[in-house]
């Protein structure tokens, strides 16, 4: 028996090894963590705003340079605010290019236990990623982003598995990152239409509960073993 994290890898192992056994076990999501029903307004995304949020790792596999542009861009619509939260190598590059934006707001990482609080004040969560960085599991970050039951605007390779789940779930918007408009397009239209960030959020919610939610996965992975005892 072999296991792996992601549909790719999956794939992978069995054109290599067709006569073995090989199951799925990919990341997973606490969905009665991550939970909008008891989530409170988080201090970092109390204002009246339509609120962009990425929380995570501030590093080279962000693309950071396409961020600025966006922030720029996006900077002529006044009831747009992005937040970042985080911490990483590319974190003194950032607060030095965001001076000039009053649009922007950078934090420190928030303790675990406000998590919940945090992701499920935004309005909306992004993630910019290199176009060249192919993942080929489905990150827990984003998993938490869509349990907090709001959309996503993710941008990078269009043959990853992150592209292909927000596509199927329908929870959001994942574009290549080399069209600028078509990236401030999608805020806009977000930010005027609420009810459509909001089937957005309900979409990306239950596809991670169907599919990707802790409970579920270690299920299915007892019923794998089981079987093969039997």
């Amino acid at each position: 028996l072999r296991s792996t994290i992601s549909s790719a890898m999956l794939k992978k192992l069995e054109l290599k090894s067709p006569d073995k056994k090989n199951i799925l076990l990919p990341n997973w999501v606490d969905v009665e963590n991550i939970n909008p029903e008891q989530a409170k307004i988080h201090r970092y995304l109390n204002s009246n705003a339509f609120k962009i949020l990425y929380s995570g790792n501030i590093g080279e596999k962000q693309d950071w340079e396409f961020f600025i542009r966006f922030a720029k861009s996006i900077k002529k619509n006044p009831n747009i605010e992005i937040i970042i939260i985080g911490d990483g190598s590319k974190r003194a590059w950032l607060e030095k290019r965001i001076i000039e934006l009053n649009n922007v707001t950078l934090h420190p990482p928030v303790a675990y236990n406000e998590l919940s609080d945090l992701l499920c004040s935004a309005d909306l969560h992004f993630l910019f990623q290199k176009a060249d960085v192919i993942d080929t599991v489905m990150p827990s970050k984003i998993l938490a982003m869509m349990a907090s039951q709001k959309p996503s605007l993710i941008t990078g390779n269009l043959t990853s598995e992150v592209a292909t789940i927000i596509k199927n779930s329908n929870s959001g918007a994942y574009f290549s990152g080399t069209d600028l408009n078509e990236v401030t397009n999608f805020v806009e239209t977000l930010e005027k239409d609420i009810n459509l960030g909001k089937e957005y959020g309900v979409n990306a919610r239950k596809f991670v509960s169907d599919y990707f939610s802790k409970d579920k996965i270690l299920k299915q992975f007892k019923t794998s073993l089981d079987s093969l005892l039997e």
